[in-house]
């Protein structure tokens, strides 16, 4: 997840940008929706044949997750947060 442009900026865009390791190549590079909830927030592409969804919870202990399609297909580590969707901390 990025922001193109200016970060601070009112109309920088909201990116998904999703990077095949094992290839080492970017697959997807597209304009994204953020929707909070009370575990965390969700980063989805807004176009596309397949929907990628990344879950980021609230929680440090818990880990991200990738899915395609509804299905999860990969978890990790989470490197930066925003903060939490829920305003504490």
């Amino acid at each position: 997840m990025y922001r193109e442009g200016d970060p601070a900026a009112p109309d920088s865009e909201l990116k998904i940008r999703i990077f095949w390791r094992e290839k080492a190549i970017v697959f997807l590079d597209v304009p994204a929706i953020r929707e909070p909830n009370p575990e965390g927030y969700t980063y989805s592409n807004q176009f596309g044949e397949n929907q990628w969804t990344l879950f980021v919870p609230n929680s440090e202990a818990s880990s991200c997750s990738l899915s395609r399609d509804g299905e999860v297909i990969d978890t990790g580590e989470v490197t930066q947060r925003e903060p939490s969707s829920t305003g504490g901390v």
